[in-house]
Formats: C-alpha cells, structure tokens, sequence
C-alpha cells in the first residue's frame, strides 16, 4: 500500500471494512457482537468517521478472516485459518508488536530514531510502543510497515 495520510488510512479502512461485512454477509451488529467493539464504534469505522486502533483491527481481522492490510488495499485473500484463531489481549497483542517491529528493524539495520525518520512518525511514539508502554495506532503501523518494506499484518502477531 502507498503511504496515506491518516484520513485516507481511514477512509481506506472503513471502504474496506464495509466490502468484508457485504461480502460475508454480515451486519455491523454482527461484527460489534463477534469483536465485542460496541456497535457505535463499528458504524464509525464502516463509515469512515473514526480509525480503529491497531488491536481493534486484529479483533475484526480474526472475526472476519481477512487480513489487516487486505481490508486497507481493498484485496480480500481470505486467510481461511485466521477466523479459527484466539485472539490475543490487548497485553499480548502490544508486545507482539513491539517483538516483531524490533526484530525487523533489526534485520533492516535500523536504529529506533532511524526507523522513526524513515516512517515520518515521533521518536517518542514509536520508543513507546516499542517499550510495550503504549498501544500502536493502525496509521502508526502503516507508517512503519510502509518504512520496512513490509505489509502492516506482518507487524501483527496472529
């Protein structure tokens, strides 16, 4: 995927989003009940008005079978075994993340700040979620994806 600015990440998430509930057959009551997301929230993301965190989009993205970075470039592979999956908490799911941006920018060769510059997001943001101290935003990943040459699901632990 191209970088995008954080409204266009948006929008491209909620297009997406509303092709996987319509393609699945399901309503976004479904998808609220299945994530446990409230249903406020996910007419939002279908709409296009609000971005789901990074966790969030794993949540819908083991509901419904479609990768993270499908639902963002509009090209729905579906991963048969990911709707089978656990998913991760919020805990589990941050350290993955932290884990996998660490080892890649490792085999990359880039420092933390490096990696920061290349992705055009703040140093302390990106120290943060490497620190397992904060949760990573789905446009945070898509930068930092975009940087390591990477799709944002290879960031995500499934």
């Amino acid at each position: 995927m191209t970088s995008f600015n954080t409204k266009e990440i948006q929008k491209a998430y909620g297009t997406g989003l509303a092709h996987v509930l319509h393609e699945h057959g399901l309503t976004h009551k479904n998808l609220a009940d299945a994530t446990g997301i409230s249903l406020g929230t996910v007419n939002h993301y279908v709409q296009g008005i609000q971005m789901p965190s990074a966790y969030r989009a794993y949540q819908i993205a083991i509901a419904t079978g479609v990768l993270v970075s499908d639902t963002l470039d509009g090209k729905f592979n579906y991963s048969i075994g990911l709707a089978s999956k656990t998913p991760h908490t919020k805990e589990e799911f941050i350290a993955g993340v932290s884990k996998i941006i660490a080892k890649m920018a490792k085999i990359k060769g880039l420092a933390q700040n490096e990696l920061a510059e290349k992705a055009g997001v703040n140093v302390g943001t990106l120290a943060n979620v490497m620190l397992c101290k904060r949760a990573p935003g789905l446009a945070l990943l898509e930068h930092v994806s975009n940087a390591l040459g990477v799709k944002v699901d290879d960031l995500l632990p499934y």
